[in-house]
């Protein structure tokens, strides 16, 4: 009689069949080696999202600065962060506080505080810059 018990386990391209030590050691490898290139694959793709994403910013702000005075508002159900970047493609050579935003936008963001912090990040991220304290204006 045979002394193993065979077990089938389907990870999407791998097959693994358990059988005597041997075999148990192989699938592990195997298995190992699949993990391996899939996340090798998931590292390249995130490389190649991340410069897909610097192209399209590139792309944005070269149609904000050409047709800033034609750009369509954000579509409705827009984020606080959309209306205020929106805002700045539209008007990027003006330096611009919280306030001033804040009434451009009909008070369609939540509140000034809000608008503060959003800011202050979008500087931190790269897409605002800083002039000095409470003043922002488009990054070229």
């Amino acid at each position: 009689m045979i002394d193993f018990v065979s077990r089938l386990i389907d990870f999407e391209s791998i097959v693994v069949v358990f059988g005597p030590m041997g075999d148990r050691i192989d699938a592990v490898i195997d298995a190992s080696a699949r993990l391996r290139e899939i996340r090798d694959r998931l590292a390249q793709l995130n490389q190649e999202k991340a410069a897909l994403e610097q192209e399209l910013e590139r792309c944005l702000d070269f149609l904000a600065t050409s047709t800033a005075d034609r750009l369509p508002p954000p579509e409705a159900g827009a984020t606080n962060r959309d209306h205020i970047l929106a805002y700045f493609r539209r008007n990027p050579t003006r330096r611009l506080t919280a306030i001033d935003l804040w009434d451009a936008l009909n008070q369609r963001v939540d509140n000034l505080p809000v608008i503060r912090t959003l800011l202050s990040r979008m500087a931190d991220e790269g897409k605002l810059t800083r002039v000095r304290h409470g003043v922002y204006i488009l990054r070229k």
